[in-house]
């Protein structure tokens, strides 16, 4: 009996240990789950930016779609190529035409020159 006795004294002491722990215990666990008010607060400041991200996703698919249809507008790179070639090409033309007008220049400054003089030789 003695030691049925000294087990209920130890028990008695450990009890509210015992349950001071578990209150403790159940208090941390209820600073760990969230409440509903909390998540309700959390979900709408998630909603409104998720709408946020999701026009600016939708502007930017339009800004890209808007320079997709710029860039299918362009000419190939090979066509642009031929394009240069071209402009080099007729860029020498010119130089080569406007070489060939100063030379016509010159031959009617020539005969201007000899208009002139049988026009004073008849005239006088």
């Amino acid at each position: 009996m003695d030691e049925l006795q000294r087990a209920s004294e130890i028990i008695s002491l450990i009890q509210p240990l015992f349950w001071g722990l578990a209150l403790w215990g159940f208090w941390s666990l209820k600073k760990i789950f969230v409440t509903i008010k909390d998540c309700a607060e959390k979900r709408a400041s998630c909603a409104e930016r998720w709408d946020g991200l999701d026009r600016e996703q939708h502007k930017l698919e339009r800004r890209d779609t808007a320079l997709e249809a710029r860039l299918d507008a362009y000419p190939p790179g090979e066509e642009i190529r031929g394009l240069r070639v071209e402009m080099a090409r007729m860029g020498g033309d010119i130089k080569t035409l406007g070489a060939e007008l100063r030379g016509q220049g010159q031959a009617v400054e020539r005969i201007e020159t000899n208009v002139k003089m049988l026009m004073e030789h008849h005239l006088k």
